[in-house]
């Protein structure tokens, strides 16, 4: 009867296969949520930015004027992930943007740039269904 003290060959490459399996398997999936999570980032804050526009509006009774900058916040945004943006400002009215940078567009292009309006219209400029990006 043979004592062995350790794995054999044969052993050690079924468990790298198996575990090579498992990896091309489970990394998309990951990316994906990664990608969702990035996308629920730049969601949130374009409306913690709509937000701080309403008071900005309280306070000087209009939109005009106000930028990132004076109301606190940074133009990249999500890890880097989004560029966040005031596109349009009016006395009455101001047009939000999320536009995705980087690897969140090649793996989120189905939202594309999240758009959000004054009067809460929200949009995106993917091809997907805008409930899926702004559930």
């Amino acid at each position: 009867m043979r004592n062995s003290h350790g794995f054999s060959l044969f052993e050690i490459l079924i468990t790298l296969i198996i575990i090579s399996i498992l990896a091309g398997l489970c990394l998309p999936l990951y990316s994906q949520h990664l990608a969702t999570e990035r996308r629920l980032e730049a969601k949130i804050a374009l409306e913690k930015l709509a937000a701080a526009l309403e008071s900005y509006y309280t306070v000087h009774n209009t939109y005009h004027g106000a930028t990132l900058e004076q109301l606190g916040f940074s133009v990249f945004i999500a890890k880097n992930s989004y560029q966040l943006s005031i596109t349009a400002l009016t006395d009455n009215t101001f047009s939000l943007t999320a536009t995705p940078l980087t690897s969140q567009a090649q793996q989120d292009p189905l939202c594309g740039t999240l758009l959000l309006n004054a009067i809460g219209g929200k949009s995106i400029t993917g091809s997907g269904q805008i409930s899926d990006c702004w559930e």
